[in-house]
């Protein structure tokens, strides 16, 4: 579980996609950080710090957010 705690490997594409799915599924940042086997905090300082990180969090987010309005209509 060591080297998934590695951000290195959540910056490749396969992570970026896996957090982007995620994040689409509606897992909030607890449950992501626990998937990915490192603290929230660690997250939270990952989001600030790369782009790619934070860019494929939001698309997932804004994925579930557009399902959830449309099926409100």
């Amino acid at each position: 579980m060591e080297d998934l705690a590695r951000v290195d490997v959540w910056l490749q594409q396969d992570g970026l996609d896996l957090l982007s799915g995620w994040s689409r599924e509606g897992l909030n940042l607890e449950e992501i950080a626990e998937k990915m086997g490192v603290g929230v905090a660690t997250l939270r300082r990952w989001r600030k710090k790369y782009p790619d990180m934070e860019e494929a969090l939001q698309k997932g987010s804004d994925a579930a957010d557009i399902a959830v309005e449309s099926a409100l209509f």
